[in-house]
């Protein structure tokens, strides 16, 4: 009996001794659940957000080209109504002429042929409804060329809005310094890469200066802090390859920051920038900048090549 309650009592130990451990791993598993299904829920948010102003601007689209449709129905209308109101007058004028011509007949033995040649031709009457009419016709031209006009401006809001969509939903991350390079020798932004150790102080990458703050390279995130027009911003658990979007009203496109190498207390990446900005695109800067459209594609390609390591 008292061997079989030592027995009892290590088994109990046992089990006493293994319980936190277990306990331990299934919280582990729990936080990474939640963590996967935040992430999901999230990017499912994004993704309907971005639907959703899809969806509206098709919308609107779809109003405008109603509206046009009815206000061309009514410009037919009132065109056959002109039509019909010009015939019924041309008749007039016509029942008109025939009279004058009868009554001239009857007076052609007691008219000479010179009051015959200064006889004043008559003029035709004007019908005052013909003026109200020209005028709504005018009125109505008008404000179909202006939602002509406005339905013209939707469409290129929603291609712009569909093309930006697709760009940050999809644009294309560099992974490694190769890929960099490819996506430099397309010419169409400036690339810079950057090394960090963490440190509380911030380091100059092309136009804007960063600073680590915390690098998890088990789980691959990292805390970042950035310096944008003299103010902080801070971006925390930003996962391995996950862009940073920062947009500035003088640049047509976001500047981007992506992370491509994350080791312990040390990230590698690089920022991208839009190659002009808002003022430089307009018609009379980019005739102006034509000679000097290889001046960023040249600092860039310095920039990329003062660091050779790649991953």
């Amino acid at each position: 009996m008292f061997g079989a309650e030592e027995q009892n009592d290590e088994s109990n130990h046992e089990q006493i001794t293994t319980h936190p451990r277990n306990r331990s791993v299934t919280l582990w598993i729990t936080a990474a659940s939640i963590c996967v299904f935040v992430a999901g829920m999230v990017a499912l948010a994004s993704s309907h957000h971005q639907q959703a102003n899809v969806d509206q601007l098709t919308a609107r689209e779809s109003d405008m080209t109603a509206k046009i449709a009815s206000l061309q129905g009514e410009l037919n209308s009132t065109t056959q109504k002109l039509n019909q109101m010009t015939a019924e007058e041309a008749a007039e004028e016509q029942r008109a002429e025939a009279a004058a011509q009868a009554a001239q007949a009857a007076q052609v033995a007691k008219a000479t042929h010179a009051s015959a040649a200064r006889r004043a031709p008559r003029r035709p009457v004007v019908d005052p409804r013909w003026k109200q009419i020209q005028s709504r016709l005018d009125a109505q031209q008008k404000e179909l060329d202006e939602t002509n006009s406005t339905l013209n401006q939707t469409r290129n809001d929603l291609n712009g809005s569909i093309n930006s969509t697709r760009d940050e939903l999809g644009g294309s991350i560099a992974k490694n310094h190769a890929e960099l390079v490819a996506l430099e020798q397309r010419g169409e932004r400036n690339f810079y890469e950057f090394d960090i150790s963490k440190s509380k102080r911030f380091e100059r990458t092309g136009p804007i200066e960063l600073s680590l703050r915390k690098a998890d390279a088990k789980h691959e995130h990292y805390n970042l802090a950035m310096m944008v027009d003299d103010n902080e911003i801070q971006k925390k658990n930003v996962d391995l390859y996950e862009p940073i979007w920062l947009r500035d009203s003088d640049d047509p496109q976001p500047l981007e920051i992506v992370v491509n190498k994350i080791d312990k207390d040390h990230i590698h990446g690089y920022v991208s920038s839009s190659k002009y900005t808002q003022a430089q695109l307009t018609p009379a800067a980019a005739s102006a900048n034509t000679g000097a459209s290889q001046t960023p594609a040249a600092s860039s390609t310095t920039a990329a090549a003062s660091n050779p390591q790649s991953n």
